[in-house]
């Protein structure tokens, strides 16, 4: 949260908000626990990039067969967080009405 020419904005990464895909959610959660990235990031450069390209890859492949609107952000959370910092700015151009788009 800060303030920004006057109003209060919460600047947060979108991925937080995607909770309908919960296979995501489930790996997110995963590699933020601080002892895997300190693991992860004692391997050699080389071995981390060739980890990296083979998770985009299976990234890209998952995310082929979900839906649009499994991985975008959900409203309802959407709301939630703003509610949660009790009067930060949404920026409605930033979550479009389903079908808008």
């Amino acid at each position: 949260m800060l303030e920004l020419y006057g109003r209060r904005v919460l600047i947060m990464h979108g991925d937080t908000l995607c909770t309908d895909d919960a296979g995501y959610q489930a790996f997110r959660a995963k590699v933020h626990k601080p002892w895997l990235q300190t693991l992860f990031l004692a391997l050699p450069l080389f071995v981390r990039k060739r980890i990296a390209a083979r998770m985009r890859a299976n990234s890209k492949e998952a995310n082929s067969s979900k839906s649009l609107a499994i991985m975008d952000v959900n409203q309802n959370a959407v709301v939630s967080a703003m509610e949660k910092t009790s009067g930060a700015m949404a920026d409605s151009r930033a979550y479009p009405s389903p079908g808008s788009t």
